[in-house]
């Protein structure tokens, strides 16, 4: 019998929000593949680079999570004129609301979590032993 994993979440302190990662689908780990061959994720990640693992974060981010961020409203001061500023990109919008390692470290272990989650469960796929039985 399956049972139902909690989806794995991130608080983000600058949205005040606890935002939730889909489970990874056949369709996302083509992409995955697709986009990060040869483990390419894992190196950026050794090498410093958050962008390759902010990407990811954020295709697996559920649909509510994606239009909190759209929506959040980043600012840069002028003096006393408040300017919005303008995102093209979601990884350089993120990167402007992940704030500190803690957080990164926290998206990280989400997307680890969802994809050990979304892998079949190893002791309702084995096959039991007849040795087993007749113990």
């Amino acid at each position: 019998m399956l049972t139902r994993p909690a989806r794995p979440s991130v608080f983000l302190k600058n949205l005040n929000k606890q935002i939730f990662l889909n489970f990874i689908t056949v369709s996302d780990e083509e992409w995955i593949q697709e986009q990060y061959p040869n483990d390419q994720i894992i190196e950026d990640i050794k090498e410093g680079k958050p962008e390759s693992m902010l990407d990811l974060f954020w295709h697996l981010l559920d649909n509510d999570a994606k239009r909190l961020i759209k929506d959040a409203k980043i600012v840069k001061w002028n003096g006393f004129s408040e300017l919005e500023v303008p995102f093209d990109s979601p990884v350089e919008k993120l990167k402007h609301i992940i704030s500190g390692a803690d957080e990164v470290t926290a998206i990280i272990n989400a997307v680890f979590r969802s994809n050990e989650l979304s892998q079949p469960d190893k002791m309702e796929s084995q096959k039991k032993s007849p040795k087993a039985v007749n113990r």
